[in-house]
């Protein structure tokens, strides 16, 4: 047998050479690769977790609403606890948007998502319908809005359930245990099953349930302020050129308000001239709140008794008009 030429051999060193640093880097390559989506993997879990977590806070809270407390529920109490679903689930689903979840986890991603919508969902139309059911008590359509709703929330407990058995696959994937995962269901396991009719009648004709405006006047104040003494029972001012007056308008309904329009004209008693009129527009009022609107440089006469007229314009549907205007009489002092 001939020996093989030197060079022959030293290229097929170089060949041994090459293949060795080609599988090298394709070890370290795809060594690194698994553990960069290990870590994605675990950040995914990491976040439904916590996710998971207020989850569990917001269902408990929401059993307990639809099982105990929606037959003396105001509307207030139905949207804020509605409002608080639809944003929680929500900022979660932008969250996961963020992450780069790699395929092994791509299963648990969308069961968790679905789940998210179908809460979501079912949540907002549920207090669609349970509004709609206490302004319309004689329309059926409310019924089949909340049975609807309801068997949307019943979804996503359900895909939940699956995302919970998804995640417990993964613990070889992440080889390391990955702890308790919370258990989240919204509808009621108590036994208690709901129906859109049951529901409907727990807030029909509720009047702390169905739509009301009522915006009012509650106060007028004036700077200065009355010094204590009075000329015909009337309140005394000291002498002054000028007054501010400071009106509160209240929201006592259970909508909100907006472009509330408030004007105050003051007039002197004596001839029922009027020495002021201005208006001013508060963009919006929250059901419960109040705004102080303030007037200033009005001008005051001495030894004259003067009125103060504030009007908040009435909203449509405004339950009582009569309160939405009110009046002070002041009396100011000649210099002494």
């Amino acid at each position: 047998m001939f020996p093989e030429p030197p060079r022959r051999r030293k290229r097929r060193g170089r060949l041994y050479a090459l293949f060795a640093a080609t599988l090298l880097i394709a070890l370290s390559f795809g060594f690194t690769n698994l553990r960069s989506d290990r870590a994605d993997l675990r950040e995914f879990v990491d976040l439904t977790k916590v996710a998971a977590l207020e989850q569990e806070a917001l269902s408990d809270e929401f059993r307990a609403f639809l099982s105990f407390e929606v037959q003396g529920a105001g509307r207030d109490r139905i949207t804020a606890l509605f409002a608080s679903i639809e944003t929680s689930t929500q900022r979660w689903l932008a969250d996961l948007v963020e992450l780069d979840v790699p395929a092994t986890g791509a299963n648990s991603e969308a069961l968790f998502n679905e789940a998210l919508e179908a809460w979501s969902a079912g949540a907002v139309a549920l207090e669609s319908g349970l509004l709609a059911a206490a302004d319309e008590p004689a329309n059926p359509i409310p019924i089949i809005t909340i049975d609807n709703a309801l068997t949307e929330i019943r979804v996503g407990d359900r895909l939940y359930e699956r995302f919970v058995l998804s995640i417990g696959e993964l613990r070889n994937e992440l080889e390391t245990d990955i702890g308790a995962v919370p258990l989240v269901a919204y509808a009621p396991l108590n036994g208690l099953v709901l129906t859109g009719e049951a529901l409907a009648a727990a807030v029909r004709g509720s009047d702390d349930v169905a739509a009301s405006h009522d915006v009012r006047i509650s106060q007028i104040e004036l700077n200065p302020d009355f010094t204590g003494g009075d000329q015909d029972g009337v309140g005394v001012l000291a002498f002054t050129e000028s007054v501010d007056a400071s009106i509160v308008v209240s929201n006592t309904g259970n909508l909100p308000e907006v472009d509330l329009t408030v004007v105050v004209q003051v007039r002197t008693l004596i001839n029922g001239t009027t020495i002021f009129s201005e208006q001013e527009v508060i963009p919006s009022l929250e059901p419960g709140a109040s705004r102080t609107v303030e007037f200033a440089g009005i001008p005051a006469v001495e030894g004259v008794t003067h009125e103060v007229l504030a009007i908040v314009a009435p909203v449509i549907g405004d339950i009582d008009s009569d309160n939405n205007t009110a009046t002070l009489q002041f009396f100011v002092q000649s210099p002494s």
